[in-house]
């Protein structure tokens, strides 16, 4: 989105104010709520098979790739190249500050990552879990902490690190688990 658009959808939102927790919702909340019933599934067998090697896929993507791609491409966020502050997502992982770490977005490569092992252990809930990742992300471009690209990127980094872990043979004993 260009700078007019943003202003544009700023008034809109300024206007329509039950949006803005929504946005909020699909664009920070949504990933503390997927980390917290990531540990309830712990407790479980399968929880526990899948629950290892999905901490192992989050450390690699979100941890190690998201954060050297973000060193390596300091990029502004749009509220910083267009100067305004962002209606809603302010907290501990969507924070206003000055730091050039937009690319890639790593709520989406977090999300894209939980997704994918949804998907693994259920056809609904990675269909819903597909849902809300689009909401997401949509709602980060919305409120001007990412741009498409940054999006795009993260789902494409976080399917390349779960597939190249699936290469090495991380999760072979998930399959043994899962009928």
């Amino acid at each position: 989105m260009r700078k007019t658009q943003y202003e544009k959808t700023q008034a809109y939102l300024t206007g329509h104010a039950w949006l803005i927790p929504l946005l909020d919702f699909f664009s920070t909340k949504v990933t503390y709520l997927y980390m917290a019933s990531a540990v309830l599934f712990l407790w479980t067998p399968l929880g526990r098979q899948v629950g290892y090697s999905l901490a192992i896929s989050l450390c690699v993507a979100w941890g190690i790739c998201t954060q050297a791609c973000a060193y390596v491409f300091p990029l502004r966020r749009p509220y910083q190249k267009y100067g305004f502050t962002p209606l809603a997502g302010r907290g501990m992982f969507s924070r206003v500050d000055a730091d050039y770490d937009s690319f890639p977005s790593g709520h989406t490569v977090a999300l894209a990552v939980v997704t994918i092992f949804l998907f693994v252990v259920s056809l609904p809930l990675g269909l819903s879990s597909l849902l809300v990742l689009g909401l997401s992300a949509l709602s980060r471009v919305v409120l001007g902490y990412h741009y498409m690209v940054d999006i795009t990127a993260g789902i494409l980094l976080g399917t390349l690190v779960v597939s190249t872990l699936h290469m090495i043979g991380l999760y072979a004993y998930i399959v043994t688990v899962i009928p």
